[in-house]
């Protein structure tokens, strides 16, 4: 793994809006994902592919990174002055994330 960007979420207070907005921006297609209906799955004609979260929490972008060893990434983070923002999580049949703040604050997300 070469830690290439591998997935991206878009923010968004509105998610039909969003969802018809980049859609028709892009020529993205655009899903439903899971249960809750607060996330659409982002299909791109190249990758990475992304997501729609619903929040009314936070705005942005948030990407995400492949890395080998995210327990490892996250103490580097630390070591060179960064925060962890959320440790280790697991996405249930996808694989394991988390959240760190770079040295202005910037949000970036681990993937693996």
């Amino acid at each position: 793994m070469s830690n290439n960007l591998c997935y991206f979420e878009i923010f968004t207070s509105d998610l039909a809006k969003s969802k018809s907005f980049y859609g028709q921006l892009f020529n993205w297609e655009i899903n439903p994902w899971g249960t809750q209906g607060s996330y659409e799955h982002i299909k791109t004609p190249q990758e990475p592919d992304g997501g729609l979260w619903k929040t009314e929490d936070q705005k942005g972008v948030l990407v995400y990174f492949k890395v080998e060893d995210i327990d490892k990434t996250l103490k580097k983070v630390e070591e060179l002055g960064g925060k962890v923002i959320l440790k280790k999580t697991e996405i249930p049949n996808v694989g394991h994330y988390a959240i760190f703040a770079d040295l202005d604050g910037n949000q970036i997300a681990l993937f693996t």
